[in-house]
């Protein structure tokens, strides 16, 4: 459909059976099926914490729906599990600080703040501003470089170094409250190791990683939750004292 996007893996606009619209990244983009492993993660654990990310779906591809499809070195775009996220309305611009005000979801957006902290951003934060009344709602977008620049594994996760800031290079912190931050941290504490087992397991086999690269990616999570938990509360703190 008309509405593809640039960027590295090559997106298309695709509509599925009930007639809604999806940014769909192929099983076989240019930037490897880890980008869509990342992407899943930080779609479904930013469901969990209520952030502002648009909803996302893995998409089955048929042989008839990408037939004559290719990327730009001529590659045919291959059939079976994409990463999708849905459609936001009328291609809003990028969001730019100081040029969308007010924000009007920062309760969303904290949440975005938790997830890029938790996962490790690699990529800053890309966002999309749409106008809304009185002001403007911002939604994250592609997570893809987040956990790692590409082709992360075990040894890169296991090799990286607890978060020790909160990753908010917009700001987006300023347009929230302690409370929305305190709903994140419990939020985030209450996702169990078990639950990050699931998560990881339900990737595509078809995207990768491996076995060991999945436990590994486990095993960084679960390490990483506590430190944000801590760095979200000691921000709660600091915004307290100052009152």
């Amino acid at each position: 459909m008309e509405g593809d996007e640039t960027g590295g893996s090559c997106p298309r606009v695709f509509g599925d059976t009930e007639q809604r619209l999806w940014m769909v990244k192929a099983p076989n983009n240019p930037q490897n099926g880890q980008v869509l492993a990342s992407e899943f993660v930080g779609a479904v654990i930013g469901s969990r914490l209520g952030a502002a990310i648009p909803p996302a779906a893995i998409c089955e591809l048929s042989d008839e729906l990408v037939v004559g499809l290719t990327f730009p070195d001529g590659r045919a775009w291959a059939s079976g599990e994409g990463f999708g996220s849905h459609l936001l309305p009328s291609a809003p611009p990028l969001f730019a600080v100081g040029t969308h005000e007010p924000v009007l979801n920062g309760a969303g957006l904290a949440a975005v703040v938790a997830v890029d902290t938790l996962l490790g951003s690699h990529n800053g934060r890309q966002a999309r501003a749409c106008p809304a009344p009185g002001g403007w709602s911002v939604w994250g977008v592609d997570f893809g470089h987040d956990i790692g620049p590409g082709a992360w594994n075990r040894s890169t996760l296991l090799g990286s170094p607890d978060p020790t800031r909160l990753e908010d290079p917009n700001g987006w912190l300023a347009h929230s409250s302690t409370e929305d931050w305190a709903e994140v941290a419990d939020t985030l504490s209450g996702i169990t190791d078990d639950d990050f087992t699931r998560i990881v397991g339900s990737i595509p086999l078809v995207w990768g990683p491996a076995a060991e690269d999945r436990s590994g990616l486990v095993a960084y999570l679960v390490r990483r939750r506590e430190p944000v938990v801590t760095l979200i509360r000691q921000r709660i703190g600091a915004e307290e004292a100052k009152q």
